[in-house]
């Protein structure tokens, strides 16, 4: 059934003598018989028999064309009729040398050649060789070509075309027979091919497909193989039903006997034929759904049966109404809830696909899910599934009901057959819906299988403010190569992969949840059926949790009655990053430890551990109830020091205090973890201090301590360990607004303490004093045991003075004790340190010590705003506090512009005139109002410019400028300030209006065209719901310091109500404010958090221009929140900005 020899390669040849019996047919007889078997024939009958019986090993035919009644031409007509010249080369021979029109009739026919008589016979052998073997090789080639498209280039098996052709004929023949029983058909595929190829390289792969080929040939005889491609191979069987288990187990074997170290195995199906009329392709499919039935499972092989019947019409009945299920909502989503551990809030649900088919009923996930997937239809489920969570979070939001993130899970096929975070960005904006507010799932195998492509989306996804979930954590064998190759917000432990909930179970979860911690990562344990997997999880530190033991899914208009029945709290938008700043801190310690938060009047503890609460018990106190009372009632001593631990710490900060409580000394050490409005949660651990080894470490910090409060304004203990510190003593110039200044959580942040605290030339010999990771060493090896610095410190005021700042070591707790405190001028070694550089009146040319030092202070000054430039107008240098007011990192974004190029003057006719009369004619400008933008807001400033003088010739100008609101504020004038919106410090919508004034005095006096840009945030309505005014405030002065960020000193910035802004910007042409409005909307749409909440920035954005506005009046009224201005001939409409910014 499977041959494939090559016609071209027979041994023996055999050559057809057609013609008369005389001399001429004798002498080609014993030429060709020589080396070629030849046959003899005289009549036309006599050669037709000949040709049917030796028609295969034919190599040539000689034929007497003068044959008797024209016989010779009837066997050409035959030769001709059967297309037998086309495959084997007719050579005519005559003695008749002038008959053209007969040679030309033979030639037409399709003759390889004539020769005449008399011709030498060594010629004749030749010339007939020569077409031998010319057609001998054309028949080669084309057997090729045959075979070429027939069979598998790799394995030389049947390819699928021609597999389902011939089995289709040996099945009809059957039919014929009634033989068909006799045939089964034999689906293969290799199990874990795709690894062993990407491990091993697509030769190694080769390799094996060649080598399950030759298995199959060495199995089966009567068979029809085939490979199908990649790793699929099929086999037409005949023998009986024990037969073909035979061979198909024995394939099996030698297989794994073969291959089995790779990791692969062989998969099977096997399909009996039973009936008439079955076809090839229907009877491989059929094998295929009983190989894919074991593909997963512990078994090699099956056999089709009427369950995977069953099957195969479930999936064509999917197949055909999952187009019908989505548009009649078949499919509906149900919501599993999703708690939070420590307050038992819902706080999320996960989106779930259930199908209710009206012929077939409730159709389980797991019967259609995997069928779509196969067969590429799972993305239309995904974006159904999508748009109907955001329908229903929408509906729900119109009806004034609370709402809680929801993810939902997208399928590695949704990556490659759409641009998936494109279709998910036009639903969620379709809806309305906030970002923050949508989760996005996948599985480590969906990443794993395209992980450049998945892995880029999913960046995607996260810039563009979603957050990115990794499902089914540990159910795959690279779950921690995914987690450090791709960044997740959350990962989720499904608790069925542990298959018993004992001591070793608990030890791999807590692992898994102390590892989430430290890499920053949230965790949520899903499949939780039982109270005591909830208690373990909730004791471990897992944040959140779902599963049966809290609800089932339920569609969203069950929820209502769930929640009342289960009384549970809905856990609001506004706190999800408080409760998660809690849920962050590690709960896995052997140290007693208790998370308590304070409303503004009373604690509540939201965690305990088994150690805290043994505390107690040794201090007598067995019902924490008692304790309750105790922190509630203001009567108590502990209730008191806890409100003063409370009113001292924010967020990151540590604290302690020791009191006596049952008649023992105990420790509290606290640490604020979370704050938001008058809540602040609290770490707290509590130490007994009548333990003997406590005790004893007690004195030893006691003694310390007593030895240096007396000597330092501000102590510190330095944990080498983690880089952290704890305040012991603070300085009593201490700037609260500096709180955070040291740590960032709770490591030290060097960049912090040198901005807040040191002087700028001194930042390098100080972190060189502080460096963490040589202290150790430098103390060690000092003879007087510390370290001693003079440093110019700041203080609160702003003003710099010396300090001594000390290291102390304390080896056996490998801590450093840090203090600063004032130095006395009369120490020597100060004297030296600075006076070099500070104390002029020590050296011998006093006059050069001064200039030196006055140029210095006005460098550095904090109240003089200095600057100067050369002839043509352009920066030179300007002090700090002038860099300052303009937000400038330093004179490199200054230098070497004029004022025009930064674009800040409102009317800069004026300023340019005063510079030309200061450096043309040496006059002398002073106090002269002037209009400037200052970080987005028009100030009036007070001017004063005067020449710069080099051997008598002016090379440049000095000037100083004050600011008129700072002089207002100063002497208590109040007049201005409704000028300046307080919430966000740009200007209000009477401020603009007077710049608005002198933009459209420009426009029409010396035609400086300028665009009005309005911007507007749509979500500012639901961010006051969710988050309240006062947190609104804080966003909107964020996204004002944004605005400003982005307009830079040339563009004049307010916020006219609410989330309603307007820019005024100069410009010469279109594209200039087009690309400033494409900067603009980008800054906006890539906002994700405000304030420390997340946010969803849509941004209205529409612009209008003086030059296509000739009704000023409206426009003044468009930029100060009016109506669309009457325009000609308007600037690119809202939408057309979008577009073209985008």
């Amino acid at each position: 059934m499977d041959s494939r020899q090559d016609p071209s390669l027979s041994e023996r040849r055999t050559v057809l003598i057609i013609g008369a019996p005389n001399a001429a047919l004798r002498t080609l007889q014993e030429v060709f018989s020589k080396k070629y078997d030849t046959i003899l024939c005289t009549e036309q009958r006599e050669a037709e028999a000949a040709l049917l019986e030796k028609l295969e090993k034919l190599a040539l035919i000689l034929l007497d064309f003068t044959l008797p009644e024209k016989a010779g031409r009837g066997m050409l007509s035959y030769l001709c009729k059967k297309k037998l010249m086309t495959a084997i080369p007719v050579v005519v021979y005559t003695d008749n040398v002038n008959d053209y029109e007969e040679e030309l009739k033979a030639y037409g026919c399709g003759i390889a050649d004539i020769i005449h008589t008399p011709y030498a016979a060594p010629i004749i052998l030749r010339r007939t060789e020569n077409l031998m073997e010319l057609y001998e090789s054309r028949r080669s080639m084309e057997w090729q070509l045959e075979q070429s498209n027939t069979r598998d280039r790799l394995t030389g098996l049947l390819n699928m075309k021609q597999f389902l052709y011939s089995s289709n004929l040996l099945l009809r023949k059957a039919d014929e027979e009634g033989s068909y029983g006799q045939y089964s058909f034999v689906y293969c595929n290799i199990r874990n091919f795709k690894y062993y190829n990407i491990r091993y390289g697509s030769w190694e792969g080769n390799q094996v497909l060649r080598g399950l080929a030759r298995l199959w040939r060495d199995n089966v005889s009567q068979a029809l193989l085939s490979r199908f491609g990649n790793d699929h191979f099929v086999a037409m069987l005949r023998g009986a039903k024990q037969e073909v288990t035979a061979q198909t187990e024995k394939l099996i074997a030698d297989f794994q006997s073969s291959f089995s170290r790779s990791g692969m195995k062989l998969k099977a199906g096997i399909f009996p034929v039973k009936k008439r009329g079955e076809t090839a392709e229907m009877a491989c499919d059929l094998a295929k759904i009983a190989c894919d039935a074991v593909r997963q499972s512990a078994r090699n092989f099956a056999f089709y049966n009427e369950r995977l019947e069953h099957d195969a019409e479930l999936k064509n009945h999917i197949l055909c109404s999952i187009d019908d299920a989505i548009q009649n909502q078949h499919i509906k989503v149900h919501y599993q809830p999703v708690i939070r551990t420590l307050t038992g809030a819902l706080c999320g649900m996960e989106a779930l696909a259930r199908w209710s088919d009206p012929e077939l009923g409730f159709l389980s996930p797991a019967s259609f899910i995997p069928v779509l997937e196969e067969n590429r239809q799972i993305t239309k489920l995904d974006l159904y599934m999508l748009r109907e969570v955001c329908r229903e979070m929408k509906e729900a939001e119109r009806q004034g009901l609370p709402l809680v993130p929801i993810s939902f899970n997208l399928s590695r096929l949704d990556f490659l057959d759409c641009d998936i975070f494109s279709e998910t960005e036009r639903i969620v904006l379709e809806y309305g819906i906030a970002r923050d507010m949508i989760n996005i799932e996948v599985t480590e195998s969906t990443v794993m299988e395209e992980p450049e492509l998945i892995g880029q989306e999913l960046r995607r996804f996260r810039e563009g403010g979603y957050q990115v979930w990794m499902d089914d954590f540990g159910s795959g064998y690279s779950s921690l190569n995914v987690l450090k190759d791709y960044q997740f917000d959350e990962i989720k432990l499904d608790m069925a992969f542990l298959s018993t909930f004992d001591e070793k179970s608990k030890k791999i979860v807590k692992s898994i949840i102390l590892m989430a911690k430290e890499i920053g990562v949230q965790i949520l344990a899903e499949g939780v059926e039982t109270e005591e997997q909830f208690r373990f999880l909730r004791d471990a530190g897992c944040e959140r949790v779902q599963g049966y033991f809290f609800s089932r899914p339920l569609p969203w208009e069950e929820l209502l009655g769930y929640r009342a029945e289960k009384r549970l709290a809905i856990e609001p938008r506004g706190w999800k990053s408080y409760f998660d700043r809690i849920s962050h801190f590690n709960f896995i310690t052997e140290r007693s430890l208790a998370i308590v938060e304070y409303d503004g009047r009373n604690f509540r503890y939201l965690y305990s551990n088994a150690e805290f609460r043994d505390v107690w018990v040794r201090l007598g106190v067995t019902d924490l109830n008692i304790v309750y009372e105790h922190v509630n009632s203001t009567g108590f001593p502990l209730s008191q020091q806890l409100r003063d631990l409370q009113h001292a710490m924010h967020t990151g900060m540590k604290k302690q205090f020791v009191c006596s409580l049952n008649g023992q000394y105990v420790q509290m050490n606290g640490k604020c973890i979370s704050e938001q409005e008058q809540h602040a949660a609290y770490a707290l651990e509590l130490m007994n201090l009548s333990d003997g080894e406590i005790q004893r470490k007690q004195k030893h910090l006691d003694k310390a301590f007593r030895m240096m409060y007396g000597l330092y304004d501000a102590i510190y203990l330095l944990d080498l360990s983690n880089a952290s510190f704890m305040t012991l003593r603070q300085s009593a110039c201490y700037d609260p607004r500096h709180a955070n200044a040291l740590h960032h959580p709770e490591k030290i942040n060097m960049e912090a303490v040198c901005r807040r605290f040191i002087h700028p030339e001194e930042w390098q010999l100080y972190r060189a004093f502080f460096d963490m990771e040589t202290l150790r060493e430098r103390l060690i090896a000092q003879e007087r045991g510390y370290l001693a610095r003079y440093f110019r410190t700041r203080t609160a005021n702003g003003a710099y003075i010396w300090k001594v700042h000390t290291m102390l070591y304390i080896p056996e707790d490998d801590k450093v004790i840090y203090c600063s405190a004032y130095a006395p001028l009369r120490e020597k070694e100060l004297l030296e340190r600075i006076a070099p550089e500070q104390l002029f009146l020590e050296r011998k040319d006093t006059e050069q010590g001064l200039y030196r030092a006055i140029r210095r202070s006005l460098e550095e000054s904090q109240t003089i705003r200095l600057f100067w430039k050369d002839r043509e107008h352009r920066f030179r240098g300007a002090n700090a506090k002038f860099l300052e007011s303009y937000g400038f990192r330093d004179s490199s974004e200054l230098i070497g512009k004029t004022d025009e190029e930064m674009g800040w003057h409102i009317d800069e006719a004026a300023f340019r005139d005063d510079e030309r009369r200061v450096l043309e004619n040496g006059e002398v400008i002073h106090g002269e109002i002037r209009r400037c933008i200052i970080r987005g807001v028009a100030h009036n400033i007070l001017i004063s410019k005067e020449p710069l003088y080099e051997d008598g010739e002016i090379v440049g100008l000095l000037g100083t400028f004050l600011d008129t609101e700072e002089l207002r504020r100063i002497l208590g004038d109040t007049s201005q300030l409704g000028s300046i919106d307080r919430v966000t410090g740009l200007m209000s919508a009477q401020g603009i209006t007077n710049v608005m004034l002198e933009y459209v005095e420009s426009w029409i006096t010396r035609g400086e065209n300028f665009a009005v840009i309005r911007l507007n945030i749509q979500e500012y309505s639901r961010a006051v719901r969710d988050y309240g005014e006062e947190t609104v405030k804080r966003m909107l002065r964020e996204c004002a310091e944004r605005i400003r960020a982005v307009a830079g000193n040339r563009i004049a910035c307010a916020r006219l109500y609410n989330s309603n802004f307007v820019l005024l910007m100069k410009c010469t042409t279109a594209v200039e404010v087009e690309q400033f409005a494409r900067k603009l909307r980008r800054s906006a749409m890539e906002t994700h958090t405000l304030a420390g909440f997340a946010v969803t920035i849509n941004p209205e954005l529409a612009l209008r221009y003086a030059s296509d506005c000739p009704n000023m009046k409206s426009l003044i009224g468009y930029a100060t929140g009016g109506s669309e201005p009457d325009c000609a001939s308007a600037a690119p409409a809202e939408q057309d900005l979008i577009r073209r910014t985008e």
